[in-house]
């Protein structure tokens, strides 16, 4: 008979939890996900030509309460403004979230075709802490927590959430939200902005794709969010980051 040490018996023992507690957790976020995903497509299955924004301003109008713009090109905030006017002219609008966008100051706002600065400034929320596409996602659910609206099922609305980013971007951008708002019970839409013809890539890799998915689940489960790794590999971002941070506090 083989004797197993007991420094090694505990090791097991603790991979074996720690896996059965990772496993819990990505079986809850991959059901609360299909859910989200079915009450979703219940409202845009009605109206299957219509583009991606025009989608999205349906479901502002059906009840969607958050707005959440990932940071990139100026094109996604312009838009991100317009769709924040329209959602603070409506009694369930609760927050335009720009996290790490090409505008910096609430003055760029201010000049913007096609917005109210008075009705935008009302749920208006400029977060410089994302340094990438995981960490859009996880400061804007920060965000939620603190104000008490992360409750971890689904709203009333068909679509809860309204995830604003770049046509190309968007198959990354729906990984992530799939596993990390579905996790807390939020239905999503992805807004694709196009961007001008020989401005941006086509789409990107499926690596990267599969690499953030895989991040979304490592964070979940630990929290882990790979900072410093993405501060070393975005460092125009994490610079400004820091000198925003000083400014603010």
């Amino acid at each position: 008979m083989i004797s197993i040490p007991l420094g090694l018996q505990i090791f097991l023992l603790l991979a074996v939890a720690v896996s059965v507690y990772a496993l819990g957790h990505w079986c809850v976020a991959a059901s609360r996900s299909w859910r989200c995903h079915q009450r979703a497509a219940a409202l845009l299955r009605q109206h299957p030509a219509a583009g991606s924004v025009a989608l999205a301003e349906l479901c502002l109008v059906h009840g969607t309460p958050f707005l959440l713009i990932c940071g990139g090109e100026p094109e996604r905030d312009l838009l991100g403004a317009q769709l924040g006017t329209k959602l603070a002219r409506l009694p369930h609008g609760r927050v335009a979230f720009f996290s790490s966008g090409h505008f910096k100051l609430h003055e760029d706002f201010q000049r913007m075709e096609g917005v109210q600065w008075e009705l935008l400034q009302q749920l208006l929320v400029l977060d410089r802490d994302a340094l990438d596409t995981l960490s859009n996602f996880t400061s804007f659910l920060r965000h939620l927590r603190r104000k008490g609206w992360l409750k971890q099922e689904g709203g009333s609305a068909s679509v809860d959430v309204v995830v604003l980013t770049s046509a190309y971007h968007a198959r990354r951008v729906r990984g992530v939200a799939a596993l990390l708002l579905g996790f807390y019970g939020l239905s999503f839409h992805v807004a694709e902005v196009e961007l001008p013809t020989g401005t941006a890539p086509q789409s990107e890799s499926l690596w990267r794709c599969i690499r953030d998915v895989l991040r979304a689940a490592l964070w979940l489960v630990s929290g882990f969010e790979g900072d410093v790794l993405a501060g070393w590999m975005h460092q125009d971002r994490r610079d400004f980051r820091r000198w925003y941070r000083s400014k603010r506090g």
